[in-house]
């Protein structure tokens, strides 16, 4: 029976697995094209080619980073500001990213002024960003190790010699590992979760409510970062980091 069972998974899932193959290596071609077209100054064709790979399901840093660049070369500040923050989401610790991110911004219109916050908020969020994903990531498998080789190190002590000392480091190592752990937590589920978008027009009125017909508020120009916190009948509820609010149509800005 275990026989006929592992025979028909293998059937099953090695086309799954031939067909994932195949699809990530259309992609990554696709890419290379990309990247060919890009080098040759063809950023037209390089943004359609990076286009289809995440179409294809590809999803990478270095494509949203190169399809940001390749946006930014024809001037669509919009789209490059967009695809650098979904590059920056993968790859939080790349200096090129995070330049090429703070050149787009430069030419972007908007200029937002945010207030300035209550310094323990702000103490709590240099804390919450002062490492990178990936380095709080291996920080907290560390400390998860170190702890438990302690615990596997108190049980096998069985005359009781180092269990006291073992006991204080383990709680030593155990009160940062719950403080990353759960910084890592909510980084991953910001990450994942984010309800931020960026303005594409070039132009846009934001509105006291979701129809045209209610009264323009402000205007935002392409590049502009807002959080979502609303979507009626195709119009979004959005505010800014100063905290203006306003109502734009959904199809004026996508989420990164």
């Amino acid at each position: 029976m275990k026989r006929i069972v592992w025979t028909i998974t293998v059937f099953v899932a090695l086309p799954v697995i031939g067909a994932f193959a195949q699809g990530r290596s259309y992609a990554e071609r696709l890419m290379r094209e990309g990247n060919s077209l890009y080098e040759r100054g063809d950023y037209q064709a390089a943004v359609a080619r990076y286009q289809e790979a995440l179409e294809a399901g590809y999803e990478s840093g270095a494509l949203y980073f190169n399809l940001g660049n390749a946006y930014y070369r024809i001037g669509d500040v919009g789209r490059a500001i967009l695809n650098y923050e979904r590059a920056r989401r993968l790859l939080p610790d790349d200096e090129e990213v995070r330049f090429n991110l703070e050149l787009a911004n430069l030419r972007a219109v908007d200029r937002i002024v945010i207030p300035p916050r209550f310094i323990l908020l702000r103490w709590m969020e240099d804390f919450k960003n002062w490492l990178g994903l990936g380095a709080l990531f291996w920080l907290v498998m560390g400390l998860y190790a170190g702890v438990a080789g302690l615990l596997v190190g108190i049980i096998l002590d069985r005359q009781g010699k180092m269990r006291r000392i073992l006991r204080t480091v383990v709680w030593v190592l155990a009160v940062p590992l719950v403080v990353f752990a759960l910084n890592l937590a909510v980084r991953l589920h910001e990450a994942h979760q984010s309800n931020e978008a960026i303005v594409l027009e070039d132009k846009v009125a934001a509105r006291s409510g979701p129809d045209q017909d209610f009264s323009e508020q402000f205007f935002l120009h392409a590049g502009a970062k807002v959080r979502v916190e609303e979507v009626s009948g195709g119009w979004c509820r959005i505010r800014l980091p100063d905290g203006k609010v306003g109502w734009l149509p959904a199809a004026t800005m996508e989420r990164i």
